[in-house]
């Protein structure tokens, strides 16, 4: 495997870990609120799907030093039509 491979799949790596990552989330507790969002009713239930999108999927971290650190943020959206919450990720 040369060099260029193990990177490709360093990074490979560490997007299915923030991936796998955000899934595991916890959905947070009712009334869990965004901000800028309206507060909706008691008496009212989120309705929809939220669905999780990474705006660049995939990051090429390109030559790296044997022992450097390297970093990259993921940005994710929601494309669905309900509420998505994030309370916890982490990457490996």
């Amino acid at each position: 495997m040369s060099m260029t491979d193990s990177y490709r799949r360093a990074a490979r790596t560490v997007w299915l870990g923030v991936f796998l990552a955000i899934l595991g989330c916890d959905e947070g507790t009712p009334g869990d609120q965004t901000a800028g969002s309206a507060a909706p009713s008691a008496s009212v239930a989120a309705t929809g799907t939220p669905k999780i999108v990474a705006i660049e999927p995939v990051f090429e971290f390109g030559s790296v030093k044997l022992g450097s650190s390297v970093e990259h943020v993921f940005k994710v959206k929601n494309a669905g039509d309900g509420p998505l919450t994030i309370t916890r990720a982490k990457g490996s």
